[in-house]
């Protein structure tokens, strides 16, 4: 499970059986969180069928601003840029991404002088050049976001697609996979 797009390993309760409907059996399980404040389910199998929650992400008091300005000042010049949602598939910005884009564009006006890359990345799922397209394709809609809204210089900011070639986890569970689309911001340090 992805929290706020970082691993976390949460209490949960189990229970399966047999449910009857119809008079035909289908086996049944669900994983739930162990914590009735907040009740949520997170795996449920009917049969074959599968669902389950790979990530949870809310916003805290001030989206991550901090902690990007942090990363880019360091010696990796390199941050993830958390909290940006696209529809499966395509590069159009959901509304939810404004915090982190807001948060993005602060930094740059705080920074006048920082020149950044903007870098997409995807999951394995799907063919390569696909997802090199799809990175990219991300990648510019983010950076197209800053220039509109912010009115951030288009020539502090550069766009690419690295597609499914930097994984940060495992592509063989839906918890890697999450954590590998991703959009990062990297600092042109000197």
């Amino acid at each position: 499970m992805l929290a706020n797009g970082r691993p976390v390993a949460l209490p949960v309760v189990r229970a399966g059986g047999e449910l009857a409907v119809a008079g035909t059996r289908i086996d049944v399980e669900v994983w739930a969180l162990d914590d009735p404040a907040n009740p949520l389910l997170l795996v449920t199998r009917q049969g074959a069928s599968r669902s389950q929650v790979v990530r949870i992400d809310w916003p805290g008091p001030q989206p991550q601003a901090g902690v990007l300005e942090r990363a880019l000042a360091g010696k990796g010049c390199r941050a993830p840029l958390d909290g940006l949602y696209f529809p499966t598939g395509s590069a159009q910005l959901l509304p939810r991404s404004q915090p982190a884009l807001d948060a993005a564009a602060q930094l740059l006006q705080r920074h006048p002088d920082w020149r950044l890359a903007i870098e997409g990345h995807t999951d394995n799922v799907g063919g390569a050049a696909y997802n090199l397209a799809l990175s990219h394709r991300r990648a510019a809609a983010v950076r197209d976001a800053l220039v509109a809204q912010a009115r951030i210089a288009p020539s502090r900011l550069s766009a690419t697609g690295l597609g499914l070639t930097r994984p940060v986890a495992t592509n063989a569970t839906l918890e890697g996979r999450a954590a590998n689309r991703r959009v990062e911001l990297v600092r042109q340090c000197r």
